[in-house]
């Protein structure tokens, strides 16, 4: 059971994501086609290894919150709060103009 309580955020190491959770290869893949190499194992260990979910959010171009949250969608983490970020809150807060 615990082994569902890793916490994905932008500072997420990439092999210890996968590690965790291998569904992720296919959703990273389909995210970003630039990330196909980690089907191969020996790839997978070496590019893994120093990239970050946030660095992996770089190189594709793409707001890191957004791949934290489309991340979190495949395996269910945090769904409730996924959508409930911090800039949306404080645009709500603001009240209508």
């Amino acid at each position: 059971m615990t082994e569902r309580t890793f916490s994905i955020t932008p500072s997420t190491n990439i092999a210890e994501l996968l590690e965790h959770y291998p569904e992720l290869v296919d959703a990273l893949i389909d995210i970003a086609p630039m990330f196909k190499n980690l089907r191969n194992p020996v790839m997978r260990k070496t590019m893994a290894r120093f990239a970050s979910v946030q660095t992996a959010a770089d190189a594709a171009r793409l707001p890191v919150a957004e791949l934290v949250e489309r991340l979190r969608a495949v395996v269910r983490q945090g769904l409730p709060a996924a959508r409930g970020t911090e800039d949306t809150a404080s645009r709500h807060a603001s009240g209508p103009e």
